[in-house]
């Protein structure tokens, strides 16, 4: 067991007591600790702090603890306790916070970090200066009805989102009802104090909104007062000078356009809806609505015509159609996991984007509301740029991911509407190897290739290939404990990479695998035919016999890729049947079957002999079932989680699903109660550090852990993989070329022009931000390159 020191100051109040003390560190306490990456548990002990050691002396007897004081400042001066938390009014936090950055402790706070943006970014700046880890509670995003619609957002169930409504609040009691006390400290409602609906509740709809919808980019508020007097802690009447309620508009910058949000926030009304909290999302496809725990939805499909007739009752039950969205696995409280994330943040490093610059981005909204309000109109929410260096006049922050090194490097990218602007780097996470093999998933990397830029060749038709560079990059996922898929679309086959050239990166590949010990399976499909109309089912037969004797000839495991040929060839599903059963009777180990999207490929479109994605799903199933002792499992890659998980669960005992999903690979890893899918992805190529430490969380069965390695990943992946699909190479060697595995940036068939330079830009700072940039001097370096010779300064 490690021991992790915990100043905990704020305990008596609400919310540190019972979210924080309780529910949450002494949580993690009982059940042994946080599990670490070398198989230790990190073990919070926590001082409670406060200025009444009564008070703090009755908790910590309560609760089993002993360590109680009333002097922060010999706190913070004692070494064995590296961490400080905060929970303290808001009027108070900036001072503390400020004494506890001074004394080197890691920070994490209660929101909002500050009263105002200045003073929030002056504490990331100076926490950035003394090199330490800072961040603020976000509870909300870890939420299970929040978790869940952030779910349906990334699996685009609601195809273009047209508005979000948010209601929150609940009449809370002034205090001088007959036994029943204020439910609130008074200081909520002195502005003063610090106090404030707006600015209590406004830094949680900005993260909300930004990390599930799409960033703020302006607000119209109208906040009231709408209790003028209230009862405080000792029985005394005191005037409420801070507003408690809020209406606000919200305008978000969606994938596809502008979303609109509304949010009505107030303690001063009663509640006629399903909780406390609760979201309402519309789509053109499909409308969901979210609770605290809960999630529901209605389709299109599902949707009830309506009429207008107030003259006779409504004959329509509304809600008849809604269907619950399932649990995708145990959830957890909502806090307790961020204290795990932040334990892991500051024992190992380990992504944390929650920090003070996330946070000053809550009180920046919070001013702006309460200026809309004064104003009367709307007001701009302005991108943040990053603290100074010398931490003073700033408005500056970033979009998540760890805390910067001191003297964190600023580079000047372009941005999707031409426009400049300075980005600062994140410290490097140092992601730690396996010592031993992953056991949890079976998890192949599709490799792409390293092109010669001085073989004097025809880049269009005879690819021209790096071996050293290539073959060193395998062993650079092998050494991570990665299977290699060789000689995939990610390898541009098909697409710069003919038949004759993957036949030599297979021979290559499978002897460096027997060489060093590496997991490979080769891809085997039917390119060598002409893409001609005359090809004949017979033809396909002969081709994939072809590739995958010459595969099996030297030791390898095939992967059968889907065929061009045969979805040319074929007139139903009969004809898939057919030369899929031929080839699979000859076959010497099991093989992985390929369903490749049309999204990746256009010529594929109508794959087992349909264009109904359930009719072809039944054919699968069916070629499957016939031939599972020949079949280790099927890789899909249709960017559909649902239709994945639904296939997986048909599959037949000791049949693997592979994800083959670059959108929604970490939760189908991660799996259910029913069952988890293994990984064949392009993207682990690309975030090969990251998936390796995930997996080797769920090795030990972290999924905290697990968590906190790849969630951080999924926003790079949908940037890499967004349409045109098959465009993701470019986005996979340019990242491989920024941490230094290739001396340049240029790709077989020219493929390194078919993304655009404010594409690349930010792929830069997603990566970035995902901690994998493992060297931010020479990525930057290469990076500027890059935009010089596109003429960009």
């Amino acid at each position: 067991m490690k021991r992790v020191g915990v100043i905990m100051n704020g305990v008596t109040g609400r919310m540190g007591l019972n979210q924080h003390l309780v529910r949450s560190i002494l949580a993690i306490r009982e059940q042994g600790g946080v599990p670490l990456p070398d198989g230790d548990r990190l073990v919070p002990d926590p001082i409670l702090v406060g200025r009444s050691e009564a008070k703090l002396r009755e908790i910590a007897a309560a609760h089993g603890l002993t360590r109680v004081s009333t002097d922060l400042d010999a706190c913070l001066a004692n070494p064995a306790d590296e961490i400080y938390f905060d929970a303290t009014v808001t009027s108070l936090r900036v001072g503390h916070v400020r004494r506890a950055i001074a004394a080197g402790k890691h920070v994490y706070c209660e929101k909002p970090v500050a009263a105002t943006t200045a003073e929030a970014l002056e504490l990331a700046s100076a926490a950035s200066r003394r090199g330490v880890k800072h961040g603020v509670v976000q509870d909300k995003l870890f939420l299970p009805g929040i978790r869940k619609l952030k779910r349906l957002v990334d699996d685009g169930l609601f195809g273009r989102i047209l508005s979000v409504r948010g209601e929150f609040g609940y009449w809370v009691f002034e205090g001088d009802d007959e036994g029943a006390p204020a439910q609130r400290p008074s200081w909520n409602y002195r502005h003063e104090d610090g106090g404030g609906l707006i600015l209590d509740m406004f830094a949680h709809w900005r993260y909300l909104l930004d990390h599930t919808f799409g960033a703020v980019t302006s607000v119209q508020c109208t906040g009231a007062r709408l209790i003028p007097e209230r009862v405080d802690e000792q029985g005394r009447r005191y005037a409420a000078t801070a507003d408690d309620a809020a209406y606000a508009m919200f305008a978000l910058e969606g994938p596809v356009g502008q979303i609109l949000a509304q949010f009505n926030s107030s303690w001063a009304v009663r509640v006629y809806r399903d909780d406390l909290l609760q979201i309402q999302v519309d789509g053109t496809l499909a409308s969901a609505v979210a609770t605290l725990r809960r999630c529901k939805i209605q389709r299109r499909a599902d949707t009830p015509r309506a009429v207008w007739n107030p003259d006779v009752p409504d004959p329509v039950d509304y809600r008849a159609s809604w269907q619950d969205v399932p649990d995708d696995g145990p959830f957890d409280n909502a806090f307790k996991v961020q204290w795990e994330r932040f334990l892991l943040h500051v024992a190992t490093g380990a992504p944390f984007p929650h920090d003070f610059c996330e946070g000053a981005k809550g009180v920046q909204l919070a001013e702006l509301a309460l200026q809309s309000w004064r104003d009367r109109r709307w007001i701009d929410v302005p991108a943040l740029s990053p603290p100074s260096p010398e931490g003073r006049g700033g408005q500056g922050v970033r979009t998540g991911g760890r805390s910067r090194a001191p003297g964190g490097k600023v580079i000047r990218l372009p941005l999707s509407d031409g426009s400049i602007a300075p980005y600062a780097m994140h410290e490097p996470v140092v992601w730690s190897a396996p010592t031993g093999p992953i056991r949890s998933r079976v998890a192949y990397a599709a490799a792409h290739v390293v092109c010669d830029p001085r073989a004097d060749r025809d880049p269009l038709s005879a690819a021209p290939v790096d071996w050293e560079a290539t073959l060193a990059y395998r062993r650079h996922l092998w050494s991570l404990g990665l299977g290699v898929a060789e000689a995939m679309d990610t390898a541009q086959r098909g697409m710069g990479l003919d038949w004759p050239a993957a036949r030599e990166l297979i021979r290559r590949s499978l002897a460096e695998a027997g060489a060093t010990g590496g997991t490979i399976a080769c891809g085997a499909g039917t390119d060598q035919l002409a893409p001609a109309d005359g090809v004949t089912l017979a033809d396909v037969e002969r081709a994939y016999e072809e590739q995958v004797g010459y595969v099996e000839g030297r030791g390898g495991r095939a992967i059968l890729m889907s065929s061009r040929a045969l979805a040319r060839a074929a007139r139903g599903p009969d004809d898939y049947a057919r030369v899929y059963g031929t080839v699979l009777r000859q076959v010497s180990r099991p093989v992985i079957l390929h369903w490749l999207g049309d999204m990746f490929d256009p010529q594929l479109a109508g794959y087992w002999g349909t264009r109904d994605i359930d009719e072809a799903m039944g054919a699968c199933v069916r070629l499957i079932t016939e031939h599972h002792t020949k079949i280790d499992g099927i890789k899909i890659s249709l960017l559909d989680a649902e239709r994945e998980i639904a296939l997986r669960r048909r599959l037949p005992d000791g049949v693997r699903m592979y994800t083959g999903d670059d959108f929604n690979y970490e939760r189908l890893i991660l799996g259910d109660a029913q069952g988890y899918s293994d990984a064949l992805l392009g993207i682990f190529d690309a975030i090969a550090p990251a998936a390796s430490v995930a997996l080797q969380a769920l090795d030990r069965e972290d999924v905290p852990a697990y968590r906190a390695a790849l969630e951080p990943t999924v926003p790079l992946a949908r940037h890499i993989f967004q349409a045109p699909t098959h465009a993701y190479k470019t986005g996979i060697v340019f990242l491989a070329y920024l941490n230094g595995y290739q001396a340049h940036f240029r790709m077989i068939g020219g493929a390194e022009s078919w993304r655009s330079v404010p594409h690349l830009a930010e792929l830069f700072r997603l990566a970035d931000r995902a901690g994998l940039l493992a060297d931010p001097d020479c990525a930057a370096d290469r990076m500027r390159r890059v935009l010089a010779l596109a003429g960009v300064d």
